[in-house]
């Protein structure tokens, strides 16, 4: 089963800027080696690859990149698509650990609203059934629809 990997804006525009090169290459891949797909890759193939988080972070899961660094994710098997959501350092204690960073941006808004309106369809409820009446079950066994005026 491969799932699509996306990586969330803000981890574009906020932690990719400050990441060394080597945390870079190991979570998306080394571009000189075509065939190195990265962490993403593995992430594709097998959602369940990093370990779960609790408390605060309970449903999200972690990756460990090259030296301190971690990935937060969240994985939406329904849809068939992986949220990386926060790459940092783990350095417990620290105003910059990625678990620490995750929580504050967990609490400060909902998985919805940080993933914003690019993920907005992962968090869409599906469309509701209507349970059959009697009468639409009978109208059924006879081959007929059910009139609007049968109510």
């Amino acid at each position: 089963m491969s799932l699509e990997v996306r990586i969330a804006s803000r981890v574009v525009e906020e932690d990719f800027p400050n990441l060394p090169l080597e945390v870079q290459k190991d979570l998306l891949g080394d571009p000189d080696i075509p065939e190195d797909e990265g962490k993403v890759g593995a992430l594709a193939e097998n959602p369940d690859l990093g370990k779960p988080l609790q408390g605060v972070l309970r449903g999200l899961r972690r990756l460990s990149l090259t030296g301190r660094y971690r990935a937060i994710y969240k994985t939406f098997l329904k849809k068939n698509v992986v949220y990386v959501i926060l790459v940092g350092i783990r350095k417990e204690g620290s105003a910059s650990d990625a678990h620490q960073r995750a929580e504050r941006l967990l609490q400060g808004a909902s998985l919805k609203e940080i993933l914003g309106a690019e993920a907005s369809a992962l968090f869409e409820a599906p469309a509701a059934v209507k349970k059959p009446t009697a009468k639409t079950r009978k109208a059924a066994q006879r081959g007929r629809p059910r009139k609007a005026r049968d109510k």
